[in-house]
């Protein structure tokens, strides 16, 4: 079979194991930069992107593109408020509908169509997973009127339910609000259900193959400059050694 999926239930989303096992792979949450949003289609030029740069780094080096950096991946306020939100929205779902598991990364690979796309579930079922939005209450106010996932969201969607298999998903919008705002003004939350739509996923298949493919040309290329410089270093290139020295002179001395 050409099809194989790999089930990581004891990562936890967010830490360095989890963030190593997406390393240089195409995920559901990034599928929105490869197919854009509104018109459904592969973005043209989407590899001269940061997104792309970014897995490009990774796939080659085999490491994660923020440890690359000296700071800290940046973590903004609204990021750590929206992980602690899914875990109170997962509490009251469950108190709500049924229990549901917690499960870090699920890695699908097609050997035949050669593609690889990993998606994170919030939470899983025996039927379908969870996908949890805590958003601002002037976003989720217009899911919470028209009843219908945002186009910002169906991709990943669409992609969670190629790598599981399902036939449907949760939608969860939950309104990023104070304790003390939600007492004054309370606003529920809102669960839709997302049925698998083949057509948009025979797209996500489609648009997963093209970023293997360009993915696997540019580290190709790269790799190549490498066993160059083995033996010469081609023209226009000058390599650096990983560790810089410095020195300096006092002035006077």
């Amino acid at each position: 079979m050409s099809i194989e999926r790999l089930i990581f239930a004891s990562l936890e989303q967010g830490t360095p194991e989890w963030q190593q096992a997406r390393c240089g792979i195409l995920t559901a949450s990034t599928v929105k930069n490869i197919i854009t949003p509104k018109t459904k289609e592969i973005a043209k030029g989407f590899t001269e992107t940061l997104f792309f740069r970014k897995k490009l780094l990774e796939r080659v080096t085999g490491m994660v593109s923020d440890a690359c950096d000296t700071n800290e991946p940046y973590k903004s306020e609204a990021m750590f408020e929206g992980h602690s939100d899914e875990d109170w929205a997962i509490k009251n779902y469950e108190e709500y509908s049924e229990e549901v598991n917690r499960i870090g990364f699920i890695l699908l690979e097609d050997t035949e169509l050669q593609y690889k796309l990993g998606f994170s579930p919030d939470a899983i079922t025996e039927n379908y997973f969870i996908e949890i939005k805590s958003r601002a209450p002037h976003l989720h106010i217009e899911t919470l009127m028209t009843g219908e996932v945002p186009d910002e969201f169906m991709a990943q969607i669409q992609a969670g339910l190629l790598v599981t298999d399902f036939a449907y998903a949760k939608f969860i919008s939950w309104p990023r609000m104070s304790q003390e705002l939600a007492e004054k003004n309370p606003m529920q939350a809102i669960v839709i259900t997302v049925y698998r739509n083949e057509k948009y996923i025979e797209k996500i298949k489609e648009a997963a193959i093209i970023f293997e493919q360009k993915i696997t040309e540019k580290s190709d290329q790269y790799l190549q400059i490498i066993r160059q410089s083995e033996h010469y270093v081609p023209e226009n290139y000058f390599l650096m050694p990983a560790i810089k020295e410095y020195t300096c002179e006092i002035m006077g001395a």
